[in-house]
């Protein structure tokens, strides 16, 4: 893939992003619980929680997964009927991905 050179395509995809930012200030939410943080991983499962689900059916049950798990490590050694039992409805498939993935992204920090 090459990169693109700079130039008017850099500043038209620049103009676009400066008027989806102040689209969202202006309009968006600012109230959801992973727009507080800047914790990669509470961003992360939040938009893992989000794929194919609505935003209020999510908001519990990312503030019980959170609470059971505030952090990658504890995702990932968390037995996985834990797992399963606090992410039953946004997305049941995706949670022995999501904990696979803490399991690889924890190891990976403890190095």
């Amino acid at each position: 893939m090459r990169a693109r050179a700079r130039g008017s395509g850099s500043a038209i995809a620049d103009a676009f992003a400066a008027r989806i930012v102040a689209w969202q200030r202006a309009h968006g939410r600012h109230d959801l619980p992973w727009q507080q943080t800047r914790d990669a991983y509470r961003i992360w499962l939040s938009e893992v929680m989000l794929q194919q689900t609505q935003v209020a059916t999510v908001l519990p049950y990312y503030r019980g997964f959170v609470a059971a798990f505030p952090a990658v490590s504890d995702l990932a050694s968390a037995p996985i009927g834990r797992v399963l039992e606090l992410w039953s409805r946004p997305e049941p498939l995706v949670a022995p991905l999501a904990r696979e993935a803490a399991t690889l992204v924890a190891a990976r920090c403890a190095r």
